[in-house]
């Protein structure tokens, strides 16, 4: 018989605490810093002790995030719709028949955005972005809600809604 590797021969060896991640406590709301807000025609910015979110109010998204003054994003946070498509979708068309999903996202607008300070500590920002398909004419809605925190924290909460029953899978 013909082996490589004698028999009983050990591959590989460790050993590990399980679970390998430590337990997560949530820092209180209070006890973090305080946040501002300044507000004029184009965006708004909230502020605190090491970190600034600047939104862009007629598109309705998060064009800034900085902590400790390191920016935190490349480009605006946009809704993305669209995948690279695989070559089953090019034997049935998606990319032509799902086309109005892939610029969607870039040419949202804003048809509401308002904001309040739930506390000192927490901003909550919410808008109404009109999804646009190939017309302009509204083919979506999608409801955003960031939740700003004092920590540098976000928390986006979204809902979808499309308005037009006409609408290719997305």
């Amino acid at each position: 018989s013909w082996t490589i590797l004698p028999g009983g021969h050990i591959y590989a060896q460790e050993q590990f605490e399980l679970p390998i991640q430590k337990a997560f406590s949530p820092l209180p709301i209070s006890s973090m810093a305080n946040v501002s807000v300044e507000e004029n025609e184009q965006k708004l910015t909230i502020s605190g002790l090491d970190m600034q979110v600047e939104l862009d109010k007629a598109k309705g998204i998060i064009v800034s995030w900085k902590l400790k003054n390191k920016e935190l994003l490349k480009e605006g946070l946009i809704p993305e719709f669209w995948r690279a498509p695989t070559d089953n979708d090019f034997g049935n068309n998606h990319q032509l028949r799902c086309r109005v999903w892939r610029e969607a996202g870039q040419n949202a607008v804003a048809e509401s955005f308002e904001w309040a300070m739930v506390d000192d500590q927490k901003a909550v920002v919410k808008v109404d972005l009109k999804i646009p398909g190939k017309n302009a004419e509204k083919i979506a809605l999608m409801k955003l809600k960031y939740t700003i925190l004092g920590s540098g924290d976000i928390q986006v909460d979204y809902t979808f809604t499309k308005v037009s029953e006409d609408l290719p899978e997305i």
